[in-house]
């Protein structure tokens, strides 16, 4: 989720619950507008043996989650015909096919981007100082763990992956091109798995392995694209997921899916969103049980102003102006920030190869990259445990102990593996 489109009032901010000027999303519980909602269509998970009443249709079926997506009869909206469909017997519940969305672009600013290529712009790599990435390197690097970026697809070919992408898939328009139209599943990858022959671009745990799930596009996605790219990568053999997204409306779809990954040992870590300056929204999926929920810091270990925060917030990370891979060939977010350039704000840069964004979308890969170290060491560990053992390990930050705007603390990599090794016989 990085922080540069605003004027959504549904959804999810994808890429990064973004600076919204206008409406906020929904508070959690409130009714999903139609805004939110796929039209014609809702998501029902059916008692075992039960079907849908008659006049229903339907589309598709999600096996592995036991869920169909059905067609509305003809006349009915979206809520209606939740409301109708949870009185009827069989059914075990029923909601809109939540969409996921992308924001308009903001308008132009007072504060320009300064004129630029990365080419001639050396990144600054200040995020591995304050989460010990070296140090914890003398140890391992993730090799061989396998990461599942659930986002907007991937570059495969750039070349700081080195051959380390593995097949993926498109669970927008279900097929096998996880091509990276857009550019965020790009540079959250990279933030967990990098590494360029000069090493001026590098992730966190650069021995590790990416699986791309292209769950998101330009214009969104749904529920359903959602959790099915998650169950993919369950299936696949994924050993950490990384959900640089979130919404306001809770989907018991995407929860299924969770806690389906967490019950097959999978850790799940996700973007606490960035909207803590803008009402505080309560974001799903972070803050779902056993998800390892992450909120953004700068250079000096201070949560961001537009981090959002809450009782269910694990750790921080940094999330501010971070390097990472960015397609090799034009996206939509190269174009669009070439041609509104007052549109980002001044430590973002962006450009074909590498950029440098702000956001939770950030801080979420740099945790989901030290998951992948310490999966590492201790493949045996339960998520839960991972979960237990950053936490211990963090950098207290604000007031002593846990607190709401900064979790348990800043994630520490070393500190982490230190403790992991220290328990193992």
């Amino acid at each position: 989720m990085y922080r540069h489109f605003t004027g959504i009032a549904t959804l999810l901010a994808l890429f990064a619950c973004g600076r919204l000027p206008g409406t906020l999303p929904a508070a959690a519980g409130s009714r999903t507008s139609s805004a939110q909602a796929v039209e014609g269509e809702v998501v029902v998970r059916l008692a075992e043996g039960a079907s849908l009443p008659a006049g229903w249709v339907v589309r598709r079926r999600m096996e592995g989650l036991g869920a169909v997506v059905a067609a509305l009869p003809g006349g009915m909206g979206v809520q209606s015909a939740v409301d109708s469909l949870g009185r009827h017997a069989g059914v075990l519940w029923a909601e809109p096919n939540v969409r996921f969305d992308l924001p308009d672009p903001l308008p132009a600013r007072s504060i320009s981007l300064p004129g630029f290529s990365v080419r001639n712009e050396e990144p600054n790599l200040w995020h591995f100082l304050r989460i010990q990435t070296r140090e914890a390197w003398s140890t391992t690097k993730g090799r061989g763990v396998l990461v599942a970026v659930v986002d907007t697809g991937i570059d495969a070919a750039h070349p700081a992956f080195l051959g380390r992408v593995l097949p993926g898939y498109d669970s927008l328009d279900r097929d096998n091109d996880a091509r990276d139209d857009n550019g965020h599943g790009t540079h959250v990858a990279g933030i967990i798995a990098a590494q360029t022959s000069d090493m001026t671009l590098l992730g966190v745990a650069p021995e590790a392995r990416i699986l791309p799930v292209r769950a998101l596009g330009d214009r969104g996605g749904t529920a359903e694209s959602v959790a099915t790219g998650i169950q993919w990568a369950v299936g696949r053999g994924a050993q950490v997921i990384n959900l640089s997204l979130g919404s306001p409306v809770r989907s018991r779809l995407i929860e299924d899916a969770i806690r389906g990954a967490l019950d097959r040992g999978v850790v799940v870590v996700a973007a606490m969103g960035n909207a803590g300056d803008r009402g505080n929204p309560r974001i799903f999926p972070a803050s779902l049980p056993g998800v390892v929920a992450v909120g953004a810091t700068d250079p000096l270990d201070r949560r961001t102003p537009w981090s959002c925060f809450g009782r269910w917030q694990s750790l921080s990370a940094p999330g501010f102006g971070i390097w990472s891979t960015f397609p090799t060939y034009e996206t939509s977010l190269v174009r669009f920030a070439r041609e509104n350039p007052a549109a980002f704000p001044p430590e973002n840069r962006v450009d074909t190869f590498a950029a440098a964004l702000s956001g939770t979308s950030q801080s979420a890969p740099v945790v989901a990259g030290i998951v992948a170290l310490v999966r590492s060491v201790a493949p045996e560990l339960a998520p839960s445990q991972v979960n237990k053992v950053l936490q211990a390990t963090a950098r207290d930050l604000g007031a002593p102990g846990f607190d709401s705007y900064h979790g348990h603390g800043l994630v520490q990599a070393a500190s982490a593996l230190r403790t992991v090794r220290a328990t193992q016989p």
